[in-house]
């Protein structure tokens, strides 16, 4: 027998067509792609057949996907292909509360599954379970050598969405577009969205928003519908937009346009790195940002905004902005 891994158009596709893969490679009786989020969030469940999902599912899996031993091994950062009998007895299976309310209303007795790139807050995971019999070294051979592929099929289409909500946003330097997983973290960022992640408190962990703006989402995900909002003092604008048929929901970041570019560093008498210090001022940094972003001491970028009051004669980071900003309009 053999199998070659396709490409898939869109996330939706791969979901649901990497389980045709997955029958073809080891033998069984239902497989599954799933998306948990430790903590208790609703897990994202696609099974083949459909109905091996019994009622509510992911509600009850999400609450207690660590009961089960390979998922628990796979959120703690073990990337091997695992088997249930690798980590538990039959016995120790069936006292845990996931295998009485999930594994054995679809009658399974058997699992193997692989680990996909999911991030800090999420665990992905490709699953084959059978009524009967256990899996072979032969099948864990075949799952382990398939994994690449499987992970490179996943990247491309998460590409393939991301190249998608970029043509459908401004081309501006100001603009960053956020991928969103069904659970609310980040699939994806651009460089201009990562910047804001950066900026933003109260993130649970590196891949989350912000509980707050999550919030927001969340009420727009479930309506269905377009959102706007303006975050934060620095202007800072966010669009929501629901996923098109087989992609991703989309957080769209709108910095507000830079008002000192490179022309303004005449009109106000300023070097080329005390404009650059105030340029990063402008966009809401610390000065410990600013000293990581252009590689030098802390110390050394106060002396360049000490400078740049001076010469703006002001005596603190928002009146230099505003009075650079009216110097160059000025100008």
């Amino acid at each position: 027998m053999t199998s070659t891994i396709v490409g898939f158009e869109t996330l939706h596709e791969y979901r649901h067509g990497v389980l045709g893969e997955l029958r073809r490679l080891v033998p069984g009786d239902v497989y599954g792609y799933n998306e948990v989020e430790p903590g208790g969030r609703p897990a994202f469940m696609v099974l083949d057949p459909p109905d091996a999902a019994p009622p509510h599912s992911d509600e009850i899996f999400a609450r207690l996907a660590m009961e089960n031993p390979v998922v628990a091994r796979h959120a703690g950062g073990d990337r091997r292909t695992l088997k249930w009998s690798d980590l538990v007895s039959r016995a120790q299976l069936h006292r845990t509360d996931v295998y009485d309310l999930v594994y054995r209303l679809q009658g399974a007795e058997a699992q193997i599954a692989c680990a996909l790139p999911g991030g800090p807050s999420r665990v992905l995971g490709l699953a084959v379970n059978r009524l009967r019999g256990d899996f072979s070294e032969r099948d864990r051979a075949m799952l382990a050598l398939a994994r690449p592929a499987f992970v490179q099929a996943y990247r491309a289409a998460i590409d393939r969405a991301m190249l998608d909500a970029l043509l459908a946003v401004p081309g501006s330097q100001s603009h960053g577009v956020i991928l969103l997983t069904p659970h609310l973290t980040v699939e994806r960022a651009t460089p201009a969205a990562e910047r804001w992640l950066e900026l933003e408190p109260a993130r649970d962990a590196p891949d989350r928003i912000p509980s707050r703006i999550a919030d927001w989402v969340e009420g727009h995900r479930r309506a269905r519908s377009r959102g706007r909002i303006r975050v934060g003092g620095d202007g800072v604008i966010l669009r929501f937009v629901p996923a098109a048929t087989g992609s991703l929901d989309t957080l769209v970041v709108e910095w507000p346009e830079p008002r000192l570019g490179p022309d303004a560093r005449e009109a106000l008498g300023l070097t080329r790195r005390e404009l650059e210090v105030l340029q990063l001022v402008e966009h809401g940094r610390t000065n410990a940002q600013i000293a990581l972003e252009l590689g030098v001491k802390e110390d050394t970028v106060a002396k360049h905004l000490h400078h740049v009051f001076d010469k703006l004669g002001v005596s603190n980071r928002t009146e230099a902005v505003h009075r650079a900003a009216e110097l160059a309009r000025a100008d």
